[in-house]
């Protein structure tokens, strides 16, 4: 599953910092993990998150040591650690800096060693909280490539961002507003009632914008894309039958 949401406190919820009563997203904790509720030890053991600020976790002497940290924490054997450092600094392209401190690094590498850190712990769910805005808009699209990747090895991904261009690849979005939920489906639902989203105060992708706009001008064969490919392809086909 991969979900995208609107608000930071969310990432709390499935680690149990934050309870919620019997809302939605109590509902929403237990459906991702599938395990007993009061389980916080266990449910924090399938659950990674990565900080929109990569300094608040960012711990270790050196990278190596950063990475190594949380799989201490949960009882990785020394063996097994050194096979899962080489593969994620490898991934990240860290494995050159590994003696290096991690706060003499650029922005976009703190992100990318917290990120290396959270996935060298094989957790179930990740909750990816803006973790593309340290990126460069190269690193941002090779990082949600490994978003696409995690979830088709059967990874649970929740995004949260107010980036409306990062929500194409979701199979579910749930919009909050003041602590309930607003919106929930997939994008194309989401998309379809833009006059919802922006009394949710979102902006729609532009893509969306410009599909809106065509549309009131009479293009009514373009009114199901959502993507700019989609939108290109509609206005291509529409234009070849006039």
């Amino acid at each position: 599953m991969r979900i995208c949401c609107f608000t930071h406190s969310l990432r709390l919820i499935p680690i149990g910092v934050m309870l919620v009563g019997n809302s939605p997203l109590k509902l929403l904790r237990l459906e991702l993990l599938g395990c007993c509720e009061n389980d916080l030890w266990e449910i924090r053991r399938m659950v990674g998150i990565v900080f929109q600020n990569p300094d608040l976790q960012l711990v270790g002497n050196t990278i190596e040591d950063d990475i190594a940290f949380s799989l201490e924490n949960i009882g990785v054997s020394p063996v097994e650690i050194d096979k899962r450092l080489t593969v994620v600094m490898d991934q990240f392209q860290l494995y050159p800096l590994k003696n290096q401190s991690p706060h003499t690094l650029s922005p976009g590498q703190k992100q990318k060693l917290a990120i290396a850190g959270v996935l060298a712990m094989k957790p179930k769910v990740v909750i990816f909280d803006e973790a593309s805005s340290m990126q460069s808009p190269k690193d941002a699209q090779e990082l949600y490539r490994m978003m696409s990747d995690l979830h088709k090895q059967g990874t649970t991904i929740v995004q949260i961002t107010h980036e409306m261009e990062d929500l194409y690849g979701c199979e579910r979005i749930i919009v909050l507003q003041d602590g309930m939920v607003k919106l929930e489906g997939k994008p194309s639902e989401i998309f379809a009632n833009t006059s919802m989203m922006k009394e949710a105060g979102l902006i729609p992708p532009f893509a969306v914008r410009i599909r809106d706009a065509l549309t009131e001008s009479g293009y009514e064969e373009i009114r199901d894309a959502i993507t700019p490919d989609q939108l290109v392809k509609q206005i291509c086909k529409s234009a070849l039958k006039t």
